[in-house]
């Protein structure tokens, strides 16, 4: 059974269940208001192999946790900065980050701490606008078309983000 907690205010989903996928689909949905995401947490979470998606979400505020297998995706989202400015996104333990533009739509990470063989990948011309920072055996792949923005970083990662 896949529990889902859904608050209306700031549109806030989370899976809680093994093997969940729980996704915000700002591309499909039928609403007369702008899509966006203002969350003081996370944002989404991915764990024990469960998959968050922000599909067609614009932009949002919050920060990303990838864990224990699981796999958060930014698929035409932008993250922006919020009240979650000092805290980076998190990789862990097998888990993944996966940040591709939707339709033209652009994509945009932020600042992300990659740990434990965790995984950053960033693919066609979707951005990144902070620094992506490995150790433990974490890597980050970046594909040639990303735009890393003004002071984005890449460090630590086996790979050095160049896919």
């Amino acid at each position: 059974m896949l529990r889902v907690k859904h608050f209306q205010q700031g549109r806030r989903r989370v899976a809680t269940e093994i093997g969940a996928y729980i996704d915000i689909d700002c591309v499909n949905a039928d609403t007369p208001h702008p899509c966006s995401m203002n969350v003081t947490g996370p944002a989404a979470i991915g764990s024990f192999g469960s998959t968050a998606v922000l599909f067609g979400a614009g932009s949002f505020t919050g920060q990303l946790i990838a864990d224990d297998r699981g796999t958060v995706r930014l698929d035409g989202a932008i993250q922006r900065l919020g009240s979650s400015d000092g805290q980076p996104n998190v990789v862990d333990s097998l888990g993944e980050i996966i940040v591709s533009p939707l339709s033209g739509a652009q994509s945009l990470l932020r600042s992300t701490a990659a740990t434990h063989f965790g995984r950053v990948l960033l693919t066609g011309n979707s951005s990144l606008g902070g620094s992506i920072q490995c150790s433990g055996a974490a890597d980050a792949f970046l594909d040639p078309t990303v735009i890393r923005l003004p002071g984005s970083s890449v460090t630590g990662c086996d790979h050095g983000g160049v896919r």
